[in-house]
């Protein structure tokens, strides 16, 4: 391949090499291929490759042009394994390479056949049954097979066969068979299994395995999961004869989740290679919710089984499915590292044994740390030769090398691809197998199932007692457990059925059966025991705590104390005792008073003997003296008097004392009292002893000895009022009195006119009195003693003026009233009248000394209320007339604001809150303000409207933070002010894309784009979610650009491209857009030298086709200019660039400028030791060289393979001096001829 540009070839066919024998040095060639056969690719076969290793290399693009960003494939050097093939990935199927080498060692290069192959049709895979398969586990009663059949023969390809069907089980297993038909073991408890196949046709054009099909098709296989029997009784419980015990039934239904999508590769071998890269890919195609992309929260766990006989010249690369790539892995030329558990001593291919290591973004350990590394080995079965020595890598978890960033924004769909450079020969290996694992919650929506439980019951084969009735309560159970994945819930129930057994006769274990059938039939069962354990019970105390009892005590309980338990059993007494036959409790008040004997008669049964115990019990009768009595006897009677006929209703057996009184005979032996001249009043007791625990029983008989009056009277009284004496009927008395400050009063008179009117003669003076004497008498003529009274009359006070702080309140407000009377020290007692109107914290009613300060509501919210007070003034004890206040009215209260708590809007959107008022009382308006604000504007101060209101502001948040507006609502109802309700309107700001438009570069004769441009958000939060659309300009819409849902696109079509950028987390969007315009590169130009052989050689450039871009043109690789022409050009070879603005352009040539050294120094130094025109290399121009006298000298070649004049004539050296030379060569096709002169100096 020539130095330079050699352009493009559309072939399928050829030889590509380096040149004829070893390559040059100093080497800058460039060459595409491309089919010739569109739609085809070019493939590329080294069968030989010898370079020298680090310095002269071949590099690849996937593209029709050199150095297209984003297309390179691979760089070799050095003598990696032959053959080996490169088979273009480019959309138009080209690949180009450039060769480079130094100016040192040059081997024999590289040869290469050229073809094309046609891209395969994928194949269709299908199943004929994809329907989800439902199985019971090992642990229930009636298990399913684990063991599923696939018939995969529905699978189709548009050429050739399917010959190949790959298996994902979703069990962490994977397997691959050849024909369609195939079974699955499945593990046997419960699990959640999404079973995936692939399948591969016999078109191995592109790939060794086969045409991979563009889908895969999917069967989901579900274990069921053992419900949870977590508060079900456990086994055993115990229970004594003759009692009952409850067994708990609960069962919850538990949940299964898709088991985390694994993807394991096959083997790779690592051959020894120079600059060599292998790669293995893992498709994780629709594991991932459409358009998913990876953020920091779904970095990957990547895991490989690697052996390697030198990990110094090894790089790794985790490579997304967009291109993002991390680079995990760089051994930096460590001379003594390995990888795996023993390395082949050989480089033969032979795989020695591998060592698993991981990879995480951090947590785990840097490569570079201290301890990573062992000089242990160990052998495996594939390998147990001997092992090369060095330092291995232990396996672990290791920190990448380069942050897992760089894959933020990287598609989780589609192929991922691990890529292992090996940079120096003399070693090999073998990666096993890798994988990768991303979090559960990346997946979006891992399948999941929480059978329902449909039936839950208990059973009993045995001899104990029978399963009474049940009842089976069903609650539904969010989350049940043991997992349920985001964003939930998992949606189970519950089933409670608890049950009482018993009474247990007899002693023994009974086994009782709580069994659940789930919603697929699947049967589970939890065996409850009940010990049953029989102990004869035995009395220790039979008694009746408080015997002996009176007829007047209440009820006594049994006490029946001993071993075992007393279930049943009977109680009697002999007749006359109230008694309980069940319980034993005795009524003594209903009893007839005596002993009696009580018996408890108890067969226990389970061949215990019957209990048959006694107790006495003692009723005592309660005594009664009778009911008391009395008369009345002149002091002059000598009558003797029967007390016993003074009383009534007594028991005999009691005895007489006297308890007061003196004078005349006592006789307590008969119970009689013969009164005499001087004796008084007297009393006496008769008293009936009691038995305890009932006590004595006493009667009163009293003698009075001459007229007693028994009276009551009002005192003091009220102004106006009558006197009030109170005297049993048949009373006779006369009286006498004396009066101050009252009129009209009778100064005497009798029984029949005591209870005169009194009147002061000022109503409103301090007070009045009345002295009276009073001398009973009766019908026998005796007179008592007088009895001598002061009456005090108080004057009735009075209301003069009520004064309050106003006729109009709002509900809720206090009253404040005040009341002024006479005489002094007056009270005032009000009565509240009202209509729809309640006094908080009081009553109706209540008592002042003048001031009232109450709390008035309206009782109906929603109507105004009225309320008035009677205000009745007292004093000691005397009432005035009532007075009634001004009639107050009090007005409703306007409702609460009601409002929805507000969700966050997004900036430039409208509050659109909406406010009523839980009354909704006619009139009533609601007035806002704003009382706090953050990073918002937009917002109106204040307002005010009737109820219901609307508040649309329109809010605007210009920052990057979350701002927010606070309104306070308050209700209005006339003078009336009511609650607020404070509403905080939180406001996300918007993302904020700024696009830049750009150019993309376009063949002009192909029409495909081979340099994108990339339309960059500038955005990088892990929170925004981007979505591309692209202007259609026959439908005026912007059309969705499927799959480009990253911060950054790269356009390769002309047009106008908007992204509307999402906060995930706050729904809030803004749009950008930019336009592209198409730019077609230059694609030839020329370069043409003028004025040779002088200081000032010019270069004009001439570029066609020139395409559209702002060319721009530079000579060995100085500043770019935008004229085409460069002066003062030096001799010698010139590199001529040119580009342009836009970046679609990249051209290059060499250009040699002619000229002549002014001297040369032939001493044999190896510096200027020969003389000859500079860069003419034209093999029919004429180089004639003089001396000063025109002698001829010497005719040389100007072809670079001259070696030029060394200085002599016919062998012998010529002295220092000037030497002449005529040229006769070719300038732009026109015949010149130079003259002119050199020095030869020594």
């Amino acid at each position: 391949m020539p130095n330079g540009a050699n352009g493009t070839t559309s072939t399928c066919s050829g030889t590509f090499r380096d040149g004829a024998g070893d390559y040059a040095s100093s080497l800058n060639s460039t060459r595409t291929f491309c089919p010739s056969t569109p739609g085809d690719k070019v493939r590329i076969t080294f069968t030989a490759f010898d370079t020298e290793s680090g310095y002269d290399y071949l590099d690849v693009w996937n593209a029709n042009a050199v150095g297209v960003a984003g297309t390179e494939d691979d760089r070799f050097m050095g003598t990696p394994t032959v053959p080996f093939t490169i088979t273009s990935t480019s959309p138009d199927g080209c690949l180009s390479f450039r060769f480079i080498s130094d100016g040192g060692f040059e081997y024999a290069g590289f040869t290469a056949t050229i073809s094309c192959v046609t891209p395969c049709t994928p194949p269709t895979a299908a199943l004929v049954s994809s329907s989800t398969v439902d199985i019971c586990p090992s642990t229930s009663l009636s298990p399913g097979s684990s063991t599923v059949a696939f018939n995969a023969s529905s699978s189709t390809s548009p050429t050739g066969s399917v010959v190949r069907y790959e298996w994902d089980w979703g069990d962490g297993t994977a397997s691959i068979t050849a024909v369609p038909n195939t079974t699955h073991v499945f593990p046997t408890t419960g699990g959640l299994y999404v079973v995936r196949l692939r399948v591969r046709n016999d078109n191995f054009s592109t790939d060794p395995l086969g045409c991979l099909s563009a889908n895969s098709v999917s069967r989901t296989i579900r274990v069921m999961p053992n419900p949870s029997f977590i508060g079900t009784s456990s086994s055993a419980v115990p229970v004594s004869c003759g009692s009952s015990v409850t067994l708990n039934g609960l069962a919850v239904s538990q949940t299964i989740i898709q088991a985390t999508p694994t993807v394991i590769s096959s083997p790779v071998n690592l051959p020894d290679g120079s600059g060599s890269s292998y790669t293995s890919s893992l498709d994780f195609s629709g594991l991932f919710p459409a358009s998913a992309v990876l953020s920091a929260g779904c970095y990957p766990t990547l895991t490989f089984d690697l052996e390697h006989s030198y990990a110094g010249d090894l790089i790794i690369e985790l490579i997304s499915p967009s291109g993002q790539s991390v680079t995990v892995f760089n051994g930096n030329a460590d001379p003594i590292l390995l990888f795996g558990s023993c390395a082949d001593t050989n480089t033969d291919g032979v795989p020695g044994c591998v060592e698993q290591y991981s990879v995480v973004n951090s947590g785990g350990v840097n490569w570079s740390a201290a301890g990573n590394t062992t000089t242990a080995t160990t052998n495996c079965a594939i390998w147990g030769g001997a092992c090369e020595a060095g330092d291995y890598y232990i396996g672990q978890t290791y920190n990448s090398l380069n942050s897992f960033s760089a894959l933020i924004g990287a598609n989780l769909n589609g192929v991922w691809t691990l890529k292992i450079t090996d940079d120096q020969f003399s070693d090999d290996g073998v990666l096993s197998n890798w994988s990768l694992t991303f979090p559960t919650s990346c997946y979006g929506s891992l399948q999941t199932i929480t059978p329902d439980l449909a039936t839950a019951t208990w059973s009993t084969s045995g001899s104990g007692p029978a399963v009474p009735a049940q009842t089976t309560t069903n609650t539904v159970v969010n989350n049940p457990g043991p997992a349920c994945p985001s964003p939930g819930p998992c949606v189970g129930n519950q089933l409670a059925n608890d049950i009482t057994l018993g009474p247990f006769p007899t002693a023994g274990s009974f086994v009782y059966s709580f069994t659940v059938t789930d919603e697929f039939g699947c049967q589970y069962r939890r065996n409850v025991t009940v010990t049953a354990s029989c102990v004869c019970p035995a009395v220790t105390t039979f008694s009746y705590a408080g015997t002996p009892f009176c007829s007047t005590s209440g009820i006594g309980v049994v006490t029946l104390t001993g071993t075992g338990v007393f279930t049943g059993g009977t109680f009697t007494s002999t007749a006359g005792l109230t008694i309980n036959s069940a319980t034993g409790t005795i009524t003594p008040s209903t009893s007839t008073p005596g002993a009696y004997i009580v018996t408890y008669n108890y067969a226990p049964g389970g061949g215990c003997p019957v209990i048959n115990v006694t107790t006495s019990v003692t009723i005592n009768p309660q005594p009664n003296a009778g009911t008391d009595g009395n008369t009345t006897v002149c002091d002059s009677s000598i009558t003797s008097i029967d007390l016993f006929s003074l009383i009534t209703g007594e028991q005999a057996g009691g005895t007489w004392t006297q308890t007061s009184g003196t004078g005349g005979v006592f006789n307590a032996g008969t119970g009689a009292y013969t009164p005499a001249m001087g004796a008084t009043t007297s009393s006496f007791t008769y008293t009936l002893i009691g038995t305890a625990p009932c006590i004595n029983d006493t009667s009163l008989a009293t003698i009075n000895i001459n007229p007693v009056l028994s009276y009551t009277v009002t005192n003091p009284i009220c102004n106006g009022s009558p006197l009030d004496f109170n005297y049993p009927s048949g009373s006779t008395f006369t009286w006498t009195a004396s009066n101050n400050d009252l009129s009209g009063f009778n100064s005497s008179g009798d029984q029949t006119d005591i209870n005169q009117m009194v009147q002061l003669f000022n109503p409103m003076s301090t007070s009045g009195s009345i002295s009276m004497v009073i001398l009973p008498n009766n019908s026998i003529g005796c007179i008592g003693d007088p009895i001598s009274i002061t009456i005090l009359v108080n004057p009735k006070p009075e209301v003069t003026s009520i004064t309050q702080t106003d006729d109009k309140l709002c509900s809720g407000e206090t009253l404040n009233m005040h009341i002024i009377g006479e005489p002094s020290g007056t009270i005032y007692n009000w009565t509240a009248i009202s209509s729809n109107v309640t006094i908080v914290g009081a009553g109706n009613n209540g008592t002042t000394t003048g001031l009232l300060n109450l709390q008035l509501t309206t009782s109906n919210p929603l109507s105004q209320g009225t309320i008035q007070f009677q205000i009745i003034p007292v004093r000691n004890g005397c009432y005035g007339t009532p007075f009634l206040s001004d009639l107050i009215t009090v007005n409703p209260l306007p409702g609460n604001p009601i409002g929805l708590p507000h969700p966050a809007i997004c900036s430039g959107e409208s509050t659109n809150i909406n406010v009523s008022e839980n009354l909704l009382i006619v009139g009533t308006q609601l007035k806002w303000n704003v009382i706090a604000s953050n990073y918002v504007t937009g917002f109106t101060q204040t307002g005010i409207g009737t109820a219901p209101i609307s508040i649309n502001d329109i809010l605007f948040n210009s920052t990057n933070v979350q701002g927010f507006v606070t309104y306070r609502i308050t209700s209005v109802l006339g003078e009336c002010e009511g609650t607020y309700t404070d509403i905080t309107v939180l406001v996300n700001p918007l993302p904020k894309p700024v696009l830049t438009g750009g150019h993309i570069c376009v063949n002009a004769t192909t029409g495909i784009t081979y340099q994108g441009y990339v339309l960059d958000t500038q955005l990088s939060d892990p929170n925004f979610t981007y979505d591309w659309f692209m202007f259609n300009t026959t439908t005026n819409t912007y059309e969705p650009i499927a799959g480009a849902n990253a911060s950054t696109y790269v356009a390769m079509f002309e047009g106008n491209y908007q992204v509307i950028v999402t906060n995930s987390v706050t729904n809030c969007s803004s749009d950008a857009s930019a336009d592209v315009i198409k730019v077609f590169p230059a694609t030839a130009f020329t370069a043409t030298v003028s004025d040779a052989f002088t200081d000032n050689s010019t270069i004009t450039v001439t570029v066609n086709p020139i395409g559209t871009g702002s060319l721009i043109y530079a000579l060995d690789d100085g500043a770019w200019q935008d004229s085409n022409v460069f002066t003062g050009v030096e001799a010698g070879i010139h590199t001529i660039l040119v580009s342009d603005l836009e970046g679609c352009t990249n051209l290059t040539i060499e250009v040699i400028v002619i000229d002549y050294p002014k001297y040369f120094t032939p001493n044999g130094d190896g510096i200027h030791d020969t003389w000859n025109i500079i860069g003419l290399n034209q093999a029919d121009a004429k180089l004639y060289i003089f001396d000063r006298y025109g002698k001829l000298l010497k005719q040389i070649s100007t072809t670079d393979q001259s070696k030029g004049w060394d200085g002599t004539y016919n062998g012998a050296q010529l002295p220092s001096t000037d030497y002449w030379f005529t040229i006769d060569f070719t300038e732009n096709g026109q015949q010149k001829q130079l003259k002119s002169h050199s020095s030869l100096k020594r």
